[in-house]
């Protein structure tokens, strides 16, 4: 524990069942979240793979994690720690270059009480608006749909219309309300 905030934060995030077309089964990423909401960088993302490829070339060491002091404790097990939380991440072609993962799915077998911290900048992104309207609508959640690579930002009606379509496919999928729309 630390008496005072250290200049940055790290985490450091695995998901041990990633399934993907190029048989990657170990996915690490490193982030670090600086004192301005702002500072946030990705450091690292490494994956090992089932192939000939040895678990030592793809190793990057965790980063110390930093918590204040307070009444919580650091556990093992990621998101997926709690009982009924299920995550995985795969390649699903939203980068512009590259073959890295870029879509996280996390979901939980019961309603689970949901928040989120949004960008104050005028001209927010279409899952940024979708994902304050249904803040709005329900405090809980099922499921969470995460994509990494682009932003769906200043995208228009097409860009909402793909937000609407990845949700209602996910709660098609889940068996979840889908009645959300975007104001």
């Amino acid at each position: 524990m630390h008496t005072c905030a250290p200049p940055h934060h790290f985490a450091s995030l695995k998901f041990p069942e990633l399934h993907c077309s190029s048989k990657l089964h170990n996915l690490q990423v490193l982030w670090s979240f600086g004192l301005s909401k702002r500072n946030f960088k990705v450091f690292a993302v490494a994956a090992s793979s089932s192939s000939s490829m040895s678990e030592a070339s793809n190793y990057i060491p965790a980063a110390p994690i930093f918590l204040p002091d307070g009444p919580w404790q650091q556990i093992p097990g990621g998101v997926t720690a709690a009982k009924g939380f299920k995550a995985t991440g795969i390649f699903g072609g939203l980068r512009a270059k590259g073959e890295k993962p870029d879509l996280a799915l996390v979901t939980c077998d019961v309603d689970a009480t949901a928040a989120g911290v949004f960008t104050t900048n005028m001209v927010a992104a279409a899952p940024v608006l979708y994902c304050k309207n249904a803040l709005d609508i329900s405090k809980t959640a099922r499921a969470v749909l995460i994509n990494a690579g682009q932003a769906n930002a200043a995208t228009g009606d097409v860009g909402y219309q793909d937000v609407l379509e990845s949700a209602g496919a996910l709660a098609m999928v889940y068996n979840l309300r889908a009645d959300i729309s975007i104001s």
